[in-house]
């Protein structure tokens, strides 16, 4: 499958400026996400500039060419969700998606997040085709901080995210989210991210060599949690169903990875207690490499966020992994996790409790579910799907004509395009 010009039917390769506002790359969510996409244009064939924030990780990738703006503001960090330093740098972010666009002809732009506010004016300014990559509900996002939580800024920034997808050309979501942004504009085309899973061939001595290093005991069941711990993953209400469930299971281990020291938990008393009976450990960011490994020694994985629009990126990893998902019942989760390969559960710490116990119970219905979910991973989930997916979003051309650069009546891509 090859990426075509959408300005000529020649094999010319596309040119597609992607704007990512965060650190890139840095093992979490977003930039996940964004080095898939990034990859998965590559693979088609296509040149990738890349406009982002100017911390992260430097990766190198044939075909990619990184634009960090320049630190300004000597910002070393920047913390997941609203912050005064994510002001600064979108500021920056904006003068230097202006100064890249006025120096290069672009096929697409494809803008992560609140870039979409200054894609959409470099778009109508320059006529290029705009794909939103719609990470989150930009109001739902910001209502953890209180200042958005206010309702008359809650109906401006409804407002904003309105007037965004009624002029972009496309609508590429977390899964979940398509059913609000066809609410809101029925008109414009949508797909919802399938991200590919993580590898999860490790071999047994590797895992015991990380059961060791944390001091995991073997033999005990293991209740796995991966990801931030930003509030709203909402993690307090998996420690008061982890210190419940410990009195069922007094050997049980609860293992919650990914947060860092900027982000923390508040640890309440229970917490405290489960951390030092040993019931309870907390582990840092570990590198993407290192999920599969975590993944491979839980008996059951949890996903306890409540209130979210879109599905994290760890539900992925966690089908990939066969092993039993216990997740919060929602219209989101719904999108991908059927009852027949997670059990799904009310947002309340019984619940919670009760669905974690009946797995670790009932093994034979958890062995089940962790087989049909690595089952469904394999089909819909794996790079094969993920190009498909590429191709369709980059093969639909823009949504508008008007002001937009002519296509003279041919596809942007390759008609003996194979997937």
């Amino acid at each position: 499958m090859n990426l075509r010009s959408h300005k000529t039917s020649t094999s010319t390769s596309t040119h597609v400026l992607v704007i990512a506002p965060e650190p890139f790359y840095e093992d979490r969510g977003t930039p996940i996400s964004v080095r898939y996409l990034i990859e998965g244009l590559i693979r088609d064939g296509a040149q990738v500039d890349l406009v982002t924030y100017p911390s992260g990780e430097p990766i190198e990738c044939p075909r990619l060419r990184i634009f960090r703006i320049p630190n300004l503001f000597h910002i070393k960090q920047v913390p997941i969700g609203f912050s005064y330093k994510k002001v600064l740098l979108d500021i920056v972010l904006t003068i230097s998606v202006l100064w890249r666009l006025a120096q290069k002809s672009y096929d697409y732009i494809h803008a992560v997040e609140e870039a979409v506010f200054v894609a959409i004016l470099a778009g109508r300014l320059y006529r290029i085709p705009l794909i939103y990559d719609m990470q989150s509900s930009l109001p739902e996002q910001l209502s953890g901080h209180f200042l958005f939580r206010i309702p008359f800024i809650q109906r401006w920034l409804q407002f904003c995210e309105r007037w965004v997808i009624h002029r972009v050309d496309s609508v590429v979501c977390s899964a979940g989210l398509g059913a609000h942004v066809r609410n809101i504009d029925s008109s414009v085309p949508v797909m919802e991210w399938r991200f590919p899973s993580l590898s999860t061939k490790v071999s047994t001595e590797e895992v015991k060599k990380l059961a060791e290093k944390y001091n995991i005991a073997s033999g005990s069941p293991i209740v796995l949690y991966t990801g931030n711990f930003a509030p709203y993953q909402d993690l307090p209400l998996l420690i008061e169903a982890a210190f419940e469930i410990n009195t069922c299971f007094p050997n049980i281990q609860f293992v919650f990875v990914g947060g860092t020291e900027s982000e923390g938990v508040s640890l309440s008393q229970k917490a405290k207690i489960l951390h030092e009976q040993g019931a309870l450990k907390f582990i840092s960011r570990q590198p993407r490499t290192m999920m599969s490994l975590f993944l491979s020694m839980a008996d059951v994985v949890v996903s306890p966020r409540m209130s979210a629009e879109n599905l994290p990126l760890k539900i992925f990893d966690y089908l990939a992994s066969g092993r039993p998902i216990v997740a919060i019942d929602s219209p989101t989760n719904r999108a991908v996790l059927a009852c027949d390969r997670a059990l799904l559960v009310g947002p309340s710490v019984s619940e919670l409790k009760e669905g974690i116990v009946r797995l670790l119970k009932d093994r034979e219905y958890a062995e089940s579910l962790g087989k049909k979910a690595k089952a469904f991973a394999k089909e819909h989930n794996g790079w094969n799907a993920f190009m498909k997916l590429i191709y369709e979003l980059y093969n639909r051309g823009p949504r508008k004509t008007g002001g937009r650069k002519a296509s003279s009546g041919h596809s942007p891509f390759s008609n003996s395009s194979t997937l």
